[in-house]
């Protein structure tokens, strides 16, 4: 069972777990979140807990009651937001995401206020253009390194 919930303090034993997976390591995959010290972790989820709640919605992705992933929504002007998120290794291929992000959308356009919520991929990512195509965004542009995906309410 999939499910997005708000970040709890406790919550960072999982987090730093995932984040710590040698594929991550080894090729520095979670520059924005890359924990350098377990009391990083903690400040990354007190951060979460403390963002603008006008501008950001910020979620644990849940997989059967464990912590497996990050999604978030940042309101970039009236109309519209930008979602991002991240999983860890060992939950890859599940169709995980795909859930989450159906969530997410739901939650941001009722929160945020928002007409339009937008995606930067990396065109080499496949299964993330993919989880956004199968939540019903469209592309909207593409280059050799990026592709735009967006979706209406």
């Amino acid at each position: 069972m999939v499910e997005i919930r708000e970040w709890k303090l406790d919550d960072v034993f999982q987090l730093r777990e995932l984040l710590m997976h040698p594929y991550f390591l080894a090729k520095h995959k979670t520059k924005y979140l890359y924990p350098k010290t377990f009391f990083h972790t903690i400040r990354i989820i007190k951060g979460y807990q403390k963002a603008n709640k006008k501008k950001y919605v910020i979620r644990a992705i849940m997989f059967h009651k464990v912590v497996c992933g990050f999604i978030q929504c940042e309101k970039k002007d009236a109309h519209s937001c930008e979602i991002s998120y991240w999983l860890g290794y060992a939950y890859w291929n599940k169709g995980i995401m795909q859930k989450a992000v159906a969530c997410m959308c739901q939650e941001a356009f009722q929160r945020l206020q928002v007409m339009s919520i937008f995606a930067r991929v990396q065109t080499k990512n496949k299964a993330s253009c993919k989880v956004l195509e199968k939540n019903h965004f469209h592309l909207e542009w593409k280059d050799e390194r990026i592709c735009i995906y967006r979706k209406f309410k």
